[in-house]
């Protein structure tokens, strides 16, 4: 269709000279230019025509290219398209899967976490740790919760473990290098236990405990050692002796002795409740000293007394009887039996009552202080307890203020509450302890005047000097 309209077009341009040449004066020489033109028209007509077909020829391979290409992207697009939904569909089925099993990944990864946490505890206090170094650097993504640390992680752990494990059972000795008591670099011989104990030995001979320090190197544990933990490990570097004394609270113990607070320090974290709690020690000890020296005073077995005065009754020696008693009248069984022979001639119910009437008059001669002991042995302990109260309460105070980000901004508190709370303990303790021996004693020496005043009664209504009824005339 488009090249018949050429065509046309070809045929109407040609003519149209040959028109306007008809309305002008025929001329041969005209009538030959209009020939020659339209001849070359014509071999233009046609050059054109050519042209035409060749980007017709040109521009239908093009198209079938094209075609080609389109039927070829579009079946990949047709492949892609259902491979992209077979993932789709592979995503939704694991999707799925994942959430059905979440929590059971949670789990897994929670018993991770908090395996590698222990290990992270265990790798910086053992002293293998100052010998492979990069052990703590393999465990800091594992204690990251920021990602899943994968399979790798889970043999990443299991080999610091089973490398601890191993370790366990070593003993190594070897030259080394750490850092000694003065914080100062030192060489010498380096041995480790299993992974139990680090020690050394400097060239001077001086030996020590050794732990593994924040920078990864062995540290010298600061503090005395005793003298026989000294000479262990000295004989044991020299080899004399097989037995080594081993640190397993990895130096703790020589750094709590050589910070080991003196009395001074300790009376000071109690508080104020401090003094009034020694004060009452102080009032028991006194009271107590004093009641122990005069019942100690006071013979119990008053045998000897008793038979000299029933000597002096068979007789009936009645004045002797009451020298005898004025004589020794520091034993409160002869005070009490004075008061026996002043009442002579009376009914026996009389002279029990006399008797007993010369006991109670003992009795608080003997119970001087004693109540008061038992008043010291119950507020030593109350005072103790309101000291707990007071450090509680500003412990609390302090976390009020600062939180519970720093132990030590506590420590005030607690050491308060729990120092009144021992000390009024101890106190309390030994002032009960003193309180029931004191009442032992004064019941055993009541007892035994007790004793004394029965019998010489008895040994009265044998001579008649007393009756078993109203009184004799």
């Amino acid at each position: 269709m488009r090249l018949r309209w050429c065509y046309m077009f070809i045929l109407v341009f040609s003519l149209f000279p040959l028109c306007t040449a008809f309305s002008e004066p025929r001329t041969e020489s005209f009538a030959s230019r209009i020939i020659e033109e339209s001849r070359q028209t014509q071999q233009d007509a046609r050059y054109t025509l050519s042209l035409i077909q060749m980007d017709r020829s040109q521009l239908q391979k093009e198209r079938n290219r094209l075609t080609e290409q389109l039927s070829a992207a579009e079946e990949v697009f047709r492949a892609r398209k259902e491979t992209f939904q077979n993932l789709l569909d592979g995503e939704t089925i694991l999707k799925e899967a994942i959430e059905s099993e979440k929590e059971e990944i949670k789990n897994v990864e929670d018993t991770l976490y908090n395996a590698a946490q222990r290990a992270v505890a265990l790798i910086e206090k053992s002293p293998v740790s100052a010998e492979q170094p990069h052990r703590m650097e393999q465990l800091m993504p594992l204690i990251s919760k920021q990602r899943f640390p994968g399979i790798e992680g889970v043999h990443t752990l299991v080999d610091i473990y089973w490398s601890e494990l191993a370790a366990s059972g070593e003993r190594k000795l070897y030259e080394g290098r750490f850092i000694g008591p003065d914080y100062s670099e030192l060489t010498g011989r380096i041995i480790r236990i299993g992974t139990l104990t680090a020690a050394f030995q400097t060239r001077n001979n001086d030996v020590g405990y050794l732990r593994t320090g924040e920078n990864k190197k062995y540290v010298a544990v600061t503090g005395d050692l005793p003298w026989h933990v000294s000479s262990s490990l000295k004989s044991y570097f020299k080899g004399k002796t097989l037995h080594m004394p081993l640190d397993i609270s990895g130096g703790t113990v020589f750094e709590m002795l050589s910070e080991k607070k003196d009395v001074a320090d300790w009376l000071n974290a109690g508080g104020l409740l401090i003094w009034p709690l020694l004060l009452i020690g102080l009032v028991a000890i006194v009271l107590a000293s004093e009641r122990f020296a005069f019942l100690m005073r006071i013979r119990t077995n008053s045998d000897k007394i008793m038979a000299d005065i029933l000597g002096y009754v068979d007789r009936e020696e009645w004045q002797a009887c009451r020298d005898y008693c004025d004589k020794n009248n520091r034993f409160p069984t002869c005070r009490v039996l004075r008061s026996v022979f002043e009442h002579l001639n009376v009914s026996r119910e009389t002279m029990e009552n006399a008797i007993q009437e010369a006991i109670l008059r003992q009795i608080p001669r003997l119970e001087r202080f004693v109540a008061t002991l038992a008043v010291l042995a119950a507020i030593a302990p109350l005072l103790g307890l309101l000291g707990t109260v007071t450090g509680m309460i500003n412990t609390f105070q302090v976390i009020t203020l600062f939180g519970t980000g720093d132990p030590k901004l506590m420590s005030g508190g607690i050491s308060e509450a729990l120092v009144t709370t021992q000390l009024g303990l101890a106190v309390a303790v030994p002032i009960i302890l003193m309180h029931h021996f004191l009442e032992r004693r004064i019941d055993k020496i009541l007892g035994d005047i007790e004793e004394k005043g029965n019998k010489i009664v008895v040994a009265l209504l044998k001579k008649g000097v007393i009756t078993e009824g109203a009184t004799a005339q």
